[in-house]
C-alpha cells in the first residue's frame, strides 16, 4: 500500500497536499496560511533521519539566533520586564531571506520607515545586535516584513514588492506571547499595527496599536528606572510613539484615546546625541551630550508638539459636519486653531524651518526623511483644518475669513506638493512611508478644487501640472503599499462625485462640503471609501483578487485613462 503524502486536514477537504520543495517534516501550505496543526509535521521521521535531512536541506533560517541568543536589542529594563524565550518551531515552513540580506532590509527599514513614522529603536545598537544574530525573532520578522518591499535581493525577485511581507508578519503574529508584559512584546504589537495600517486593514491595525499601548501603560514607561542612559532615552521615545500613533489611530477610526496625555515625561534629546549614545555609557557621560544638544533641535520632538492638535482638527471638522456652530463660533475656533499651528512653526529652531538649505543640510546629515515628514505633517495638518472653506469660498455669498482660509487651504497644499518633489529629487531625502499616499491625495483634491473653480489660467496650469506629478508619485507609492489602491479609489471617488453633480447641472462645489462623507475621506486614511453617490466604480482594495499585479497594473491603466479622459491630464508614463 502506497504511503500517505497528504496531511489529514488535506484528506479531509479532499485537496491537494501541497509542500514547499517535498520538504519531510514541513507544514503544508493550507495548514499554513490557516495556522492549523499539519499532521505532516507532527509524523516526521525519528530525529536522526530528520537530523540528516535538516543539514541535506540546510536554509538560511540557521543563520538566525539560538532563543538562547535573543536578547533585547537596546532597553535593559528592570527584571520583570525581562523578555521570556519563545521557541521557534524547527519546522515552521517559512523561508527566511539570505544572511547577507538582512544588513540591507534593516537599512531601508531605518531609512523609509523607523525614522520618518516611529521611533522605537537605536540604530546603531539593532544594526550591531543584527550582526550578531541577538535581535529578538518577532522583531526581525516584524523588520522584514515592513521593509522587504525596498529590497534589490534576488531572494526576493519573483515576488512583487507589496506582497513580500504578508508571510513574515503571520509569523510574528505566531510568535507573539500575549503572557510576556515585555518591550520586546511591545515593539512586536506596535510593528504588526503599522504592517498591517499599510496592508489598509484597519481593524488589525487598531488592535495591535492598541495592545502596544496597553503594554506601555502596564509597564509605565514614562516612569521606569533604567540601568543606561541609552536605555532611559530609548524607553521615552518608544512612549513618544505610543502617544503620537494612538492620536492618528484613534482618530482614523473615531474612537477614544487609550492613553492619557503626560505633561511630566520628558522630551527625547536631539537625533545627534541620541545617535552617539552607547550601551557603555554612564549617566555622567549622558549629560555632556545633553549639554552639547538642545532638545528642541530634535525633529521627533517638534514632531511630538505638532501631534496633539491633529485630534482637534479632527473634533472641529467633525462638529462642522454636524452643522451645530454658527458662522462666528466656526471662525473663531478654526483662528484658534490656526494660531497653534503659526505658534508651532514660529518656535521652530532656525535649522528646522522649511528652507530649501535646511533640506539639503538634513539630507547630508542622514535625516532628510525625518525632516521632510515633519513639515509634511505641517502641511497636512493645515489642509485638513482649512479644508472646509474651500466650498465656502465658492458658494454665493462668501465671508472675508472664507475666502482667507480657502486660500491658506490652498498655499498649505501647494507647499506640501513642492516640499515633495524637492525632497523626490534629492538624494537622502526621499520619503516612501505609506502615509503619504493618504495626505498626497487630500493635497491633490485641493488643486483639483483649484482647477476645477479659478479663473486664473496660471494658477490652473500650476495645479494640473502638479496633479501630473501627484499620480506620478502616487503610482510609485502603490507598486509598496496596498493602501494606497484606497488612496487612489478615494481620489477617483471623489472626482466622481465631481463630475456627477456638473452632470446633473448641480453645483460641483458641493462636493466639498463638510459632512460624515467628507469626514470619513479626510481622516479615515486606512478604510476604503463609501460612495457618496451611485457611481458605478470599484475600488480594487475590495476586490478578491485584489493582491494580482495584473489587477495593480489594470487599475493603473484604468486610472490613467479616466483621468485622462475627465482632466485632460496626460501623464508620464
Amino acid at each position: 500500500m502506497r504511503p500517505r503524502t497528504a496531511c489529514s486536514s488535506c484528506r479531509q477537504r479532499q485537496r491537494r497536499c501541497i509542500v514547499q520543495d517535498n520538504a519531510r517534516g514541513v507544514a503544508c501550505g493550507f495548514c499554513l496560511r490557516n495556522k492549523h496543526e499539519c499532521s505532516l509535521v507532527a509524523s516526521s521521521s525519528s530525529p536522526i533521519v530528520e537530523r540528516a535531512h535538516k543539514q541535506k536541506h540546510q536554509s538560511p533560517t540557521a543563520s538566525l539566533p539560538s532563543c538562547s541568543e535573543i536578547a533585547c536589542p537596546d532597553l535593559a529594563p528592570p527584571e520583570s520586564f525581562q523578555e521570556e524565550t519563545i521557541v521557534l518551531p524547527v519546522h515552521s515552513g517559512l523561508r527566511m531571506p539570505p544572511a547577507e540580506a538582512y544588513l540591507e532590509i534593516a537599512s531601508n527599514y531605518f531609512t523609509y520607515i523607523h525614522d520618518p513614522s516611529h521611533n522605537i529603536f537605536h540604530r546603531p545598537s539593532f544594526m550591531a545586535d543584527l550582526s550578531s544574530n541577538k535581535v529578538p525573532r518577532s522583531i526581525l520578522l516584524c523588520v522584514i516584513a515592513l521593509a522587504a518591499r525596498f529590497s534589490n535581493h534576488s531572494f526576493f525577485s519573483y515576488s512583487s514588492p507589496r506582497s513580500r511581507g504578508r508571510v513574515y508578519a503571520r509569523e510574528a503574529e505566531r510568535q507573539l506571547d500575549l503572557h510576556s508584559l515585555s518591550l520586546v512584546t511591545l515593539r512586536t504589537s506596535l510593528l504588526l499595527g503599522a504592517f498591517y495600517g499599510t496592508e489598509g486593514d484597519s481593524p488589525h491595525e487598531s488592535l495591535y496599536y492598541s495592545l502596544a499601548c496597553r503594554i506601555g501603560s502596564l509597564l509605565n514607561l514614562p516612569n521606569s528606572t533604567f540601568d543606561t542612559p541609552l536605555s532611559r532615552e530609548v524607553g521615552i521615545r518608544i512612549w513618544w510613539t505610543l502617544d503620537i500613533v494612538d492620536v492618528w489611530s484613534s482618530n482614523s477610526l473615531q474612537l477614544p484615546r487609550l492613553l492619557n496625555p503626560k505633561k511630566d515625561v520628558p522630551f527625547p534629546t536631539s537625533e545627534r546625541a541620541f545617535f552617539q549614545m552607547r550601551r557603555s555609557h554612564s549617566y555622567l557621560q549622558f549629560s555632556s551630550f545633553e549639554s552639547q544638544e538642545e532638545s528642541s533641535t530634535s525633529v521627533f520632538v517638534q514632531k511630538i508638539k505638532l501631534n496633539p492638535i491633529l485630534s482637534e482638527i479632527a473634533q472641529l471638522n467633525r462638529t462642522l459636519a454636524e452643522n451645530t456652530l454658527s458662522l462666528h463660533e466656526t471662525h473663531a475656533a478654526t483662528e484658534a486653531l490656526a494660531l497653534r499651528l503659526n505658534e508651532w512653526r514660529e518656535q521652530l529652531p532656525e535649522s528646522l524651518t522649511d528652507t530649501p538649505e535646511n533640506l539639503f543640510a538634513q539630507s547630508a546629515s542622514g535625516s532628510g526623511g525625518v525632516f521632510v515628514a515633519l513639515h509634511i505633517g505641517f502641511y497636512h495638518f493645515s489642509q485638513l483644518l482649512y479644508f472646509y472653506y474651500l466650498h465656502q469660498s465658492v458658494s454665493s455669498y462668501p465671508t472675508a475669513e472664507s475666502n482667507v482660509f480657502a486660500e491658506r487651504c490652498r498655499e498649505s497644499s501647494t507647499a506640501f506638493c513642492e516640499l515633495l518633489y524637492a525632497a523626490q529629487a534629492l538624494p537622502g531625502a526621499e520619503v516612501y512611508y505609506s502615509m503619504v499616499g493618504h495626505a498626497l491625495v487630500i493635497s491633490s483634491t485641493v488643486q483639483l478644487h483649484i482647477l476645477l473653480f479659478t479663473d486664473n489660467e496660471e494658477q490652473s496650469y500650476a495645479a494640473r501640472q502638479r496633479l501630473e506629478k501627484n499620480f506620478v508619485i502616487l503610482s510609485r507609492l502603490q507598486k509598496l503599499w496596498r493602501t494606497v489602491d484606497h488612496s487612489f479609489a478615494r481620489f477617483q471617488e471623489f472626482h466622481g462625485a465631481c463630475m456627477r453633480t456638473k452632470a446633473d447641472s448641480e453645483d460641483p462645489s458641493t462636493t466639498f462640503r463638510m459632512d460624515k462623507w467628507m469626514i470619513q475621506f479626510l481622516m479615515e486614511y486606512s478604510k476604503p471609501l463609501e460612495q457618496r453617490a451611485d457611481l458605478e466604480y470599484r475600488s480594487p482594495a475590495s476586490s478578491t483578487s485584489y493582491e494580482s499585479d495584473t489587477v495593480q497594473r489594470g487599475y493603473e491603466s484604468e486610472f490613467r485613462r479616466w483621468t485622462s479622459t475627465e482632466l485632460g491630464i496626460d501623464f508620464e508614463s
